[in-house]
Order: structure tokens, then sequence, then C-alpha cells
């Protein structure tokens, strides 16, 4: 019953989360090469935008940034105009096109600062792909740029940037062809820092998704240890109480999560297991 409220919950967040990812800004990557690399760089508004959620102040400083793009053919122009749009669209929360400007912007820079910030933005837009042929493509830019951050990692970069890379890389590779590179390359994160809080996340949540809550109930409880306002800590430290039949555990868990501010569902997910366990 509870694996089946769980999987329910997961879905539903899952769905919300898509379509609040949505872009209502579009980018036309027809001409876009492969690994990460930009080709046209024309950007066409889609007509359904909802104005109530971009100001007509950054639409004007968008229209005007991508036309400075198309007309400049200074690098360094363009470097600081690409910026400015990743910056803009991301906090839009429109990940695909800041990722698209920032993957310009990296494509002039080259340094290592510029490639995070293109494989952050792609990896966001991994999360919230609307379709699997999305997924792939943005897993594989993401890759593009963070690998390049392990490559340099003898030179520049550090080691904090370094595990941040490559627990990003291994979460692309988790939901593709090949999970089990995903989880070798987390397990070698924790190796090198066993405090890496993305990193124990994501083992958590492979070993709740495989049914070892045991294992599960580990990496929840260093992750609360390390951060003790992690909200899905403590809330996922919780399900895994809950499905070994500690039912006192799993309560003080969730308590406390409620008492972190989680958004809307998580609490109503929250208060639906409280609910239960009275």
């Amino acid at each position: 019953m509870w694996k089946e409220r769980i999987i329910l919950i997961v879905v539903s967040l899952a769905i919300a989360a898509a379509l609040y990812s949505l872009p209502t800004v579009v980018v036309d990557n027809k001409n876009s090469n492969s690994g990460g690399r930009s080709g046209d760089m024309s950007v066409s508004v889609n007509e359904s935008i909802d104005r109530g959620s971009i100001g007509s102040t950054q639409l004007s400083a968008i229209q005007t940034l991508r036309d400075s793009i198309n007309l400049i053919q200074d690098n360094e122009k363009s470097l600081i105009f690409a910026d400015s749009l990743a910056n803009l669209y991301s906090k839009l929360s429109v990940f695909d096109s800041a990722a698209h400007f920032a993957d310009l912007a990296a494509s002039i820079n080259n340094t290592i600062d510029s490639h995070i910030k293109a494989g952050n933005y792609y990896y966001q837009a991994f999360n919230f792909a609307s379709n699997q042929e999305l997924a792939e493509e943005f897993a594989e830019k993401t890759r593009y740029h963070l690998n390049y951050v392990l490559e340099q990692s003898n030179n520049q970069g550090s080691q904090e940037q370094v595990l941040e890379a490559k627990t990003k890389i291994a979460l692309t590779y988790i939901s593709s062809a090949n999970p089990m590179q995903g989880i070798f390359m987390l397990r070698e994160v924790l190796e090198t820092d066993p405090d890496h809080e993305l990193a124990l996340l994501n083992m958590g949540l492979l070993s709740i998704k495989s049914g070892q809550y045991d294992k599960a109930q580990l990496r929840f409880k260093k992750l609360v240890e390390v951060n003790p306002d992690h909200l899905d800590g403590h809330f996922y430290l919780g399900i895994s109480y809950l499905e070994t039949g500690q039912d006192n555990l799993a309560k003080e868990q969730f308590e406390i999560a409620k008492s972190l501010n989680p958004p809307a569902e998580v609490e109503q997910a929250i208060d639906q297991y409280l609910k239960e366990l009275i």
C-alpha cells in the first residue's frame, strides 16, 4: 500500500514539475551541432506565451539581446549578450533556453566556469525535459560540458566543482541504457566525499527504488546529519522507516519535514502520511 502511494506521489510531482517547466520561450535548435556546440542562434517567441509570467521589461530585454547577437560579430560582445540571455532565461526557469545561450558563451569563453554554467543549465533542462528524446539530448550536452570540468581538474577547478560535475554526469546515466555507470560514479563521489549531499540523496533514492530500505535509511540518516534542514532527506527517511514498520520514527521525520516549509503538494503528502500514522 505504501509503495503504491509513493509511486503516485512521485508521479504527480513529476507531472506538476513537467507542466511548470514547459518553456514559454522556444529556442530554435534545428541547425545546432551535437556535443554542446552551438549552431543557429535564432530564437522565436511562442505566440501563446503567458505574458502574465514574463513582464514586458523582461521580454524587451530578451528581444534586445537576441537582436544584438544576430547583428554583432564581435566575440567579446556576443559573449556578454549570450551570458546575459542565459541569466534572464534562468531567472524565468526556462532552462533549455538558458542552456542554449550558456552553451554559446562557453564556446566563446571556454573557461571552466562557463562550462559549469552551461552544464548546470542543461542538467536542469534534462530534469524537466518533456519527453525522452529531449532528455537524452540534454543529458548528452550536460555530459559534454561537465566532462570538461573533469578533464581540466588537474589544472583548474576545486574538488567541490569536480565532485558536483561528476555527480550530475552520473545522474544523467542513471536513466540511460547504462545506469550502472552512473551508480559507480556516485559511489566514487561518496568515497571521495562521504558528506556529498546530492550523491547521498540520489543513492538513497536508488535504494528506495530497489526496495533496499535499510540502505536507504543509512543514506538519508547521513544526509540529515550533514544538513539538518534537508527537506528531501527527512521526507525520504520517513518513508524508509515507514516501509520497515518503524512508525514512530517515520512520524518524527515527517513532522520535521513539515516544519521545513515544504511546497504545498509535498506538505499535502506529508499530512496524508501523518493522518494514517495516528
